[in-house]
């Protein structure tokens, strides 16, 4: 019985800090979209031009894959025994949120 308790692959701190990050990013977005130029640079991984660009919309995607990433974590979580690799699968998700709260950012920053 210990060993099920030990195992739950849910981490409320790991939740609470990842749901704070996507609510903080759309915030952000929500303060932000009104002063946005038409198009920003959000596609990094495109060659340099145009294709980097897209409509500010597209900002929303960033606290949706905060929520997304964090909830397919989860589930995978639950498949797993070993402890360790459930606490590395749960932070790294609060990791990634952080990642690309910060890309925001630094795209935020650049746009205005």
């Amino acid at each position: 019985m210990n060993l099920i308790k030990k195992l739950q692959p849910f981490n409320p701190a790991a939740a609470l800090i990842a749901i704070f990050i996507a609510v903080f990013s759309a915030v952000l977005i929500f303060n932000k979209i009104g002063s946005l130029p038409p198009e920003l640079p959000l596609w990094f991984s495109k060659d340099w031009g145009a294709q980097r660009l897209a409509r500010p919309d597209w900002l929303w995607l960033i606290p949706s894959l905060i929520i997304l990433v964090f909830l397919v974590n989860q589930l995978i979580a639950r498949l797993l025994y070993s402890a360790s690799l459930i606490r590395i699968i749960t932070w790294s998700s609060v990791v990634f949120g952080i990642i690309i709260s910060y890309s925001l950012i630094r795209v935020l920053i650049l746009a205005t």
